[in-house]
């Protein structure tokens, strides 16, 4: 994906909920989390590169509370918004 879908992507989502679940698809993997705009978010975009938190679901996460990564920008293939439904 370019730097521009994901920079729109991430704002849009951002903008709608805090707890907005995405699944990135990088290169062989894909990863379950959200994405963090937080105080480096315009530096690391100029780099391409954004802070992402997976979550416990995400299987090739060994550490367990991972507390954030840097993905790549050029590697992320694509991105899908996640909709749950909760239920009593």
């Amino acid at each position: 994906m370019t730097l521009e879908e994901i920079a729109l992507f991430i704002e849009s989502t951002l903008a709608s909920e805090h707890d907005t679940i995405v699944k990135v698809y990088y290169g062989k993997r894909s990863y379950y989390g959200s994405f963090i705009a937080g105080e480096d978010y315009d530096l690391l975009k100029s780099l391409n590169k954004f802070r992402f938190v997976p979550n416990e679901s995400s299987s090739h996460i060994k550490e367990e509370k991972p507390v954030s990564i840097i993905l790549n920008g050029a590697d992320i293939a694509k991105v899908e918004l996640k909709t749950f439904i909760y239920a009593r």
